[in-house]
């Protein structure tokens, strides 16, 4: 509403949050979460599994070790810890591991829904 104060102030408000989305990445989540500056990790939960040869098994035990690892990263650096869920059913889980930086579904799968929307209506 006001752009003369969102310019004065805008650096100011920045967060900077740095992917996790490799096996690599997670197993240097606590150097990374000890970056100054940073100041969320964020799983790509599809990239993670896919890199880490769990493609899709986001309930293995595996991949939730993983998941608990960053947790721990960054409650140990004080920083938030997020991920983009591709379903609400594994919410109470995330939460349950110190997530608190949560995202639900994606824009991709947004938009195909309404488009699907769209054409229903259209052949109907």
């Amino acid at each position: 509403m006001n752009f003369q104060d969102y310019f004065a102030n805008a650096n100011k408000n920045l967060i900077t949050v740095a992917q996790i989305e490799t096996g690599k990445s997670v197993d240097n989540a606590e150097s990374i979460a000890a970056v100054d500056g940073i100041d969320v990790l964020f799983v790509g939960p599809l990239d993670l599994s896919i890199n880490t040869n769990l493609r899709g098994m986001f309930e293995d035990d595996k991949y939730v070790a993983k998941l608990k690892q960053v947790s721990q990263a960054a409650k140990n650096h004080a920083k938030a810890c997020g991920i983009l869920l591709p379903h609400a059913k594994w919410i109470p889980l995330l939460k349950e591991l110190g997530y608190t930086f949560i995202a639900c579904g994606s824009d991709g799968n947004y938009v195909l829904a309404n488009m699907k929307s769209t054409l229903d209506s259209l052949r109907g």
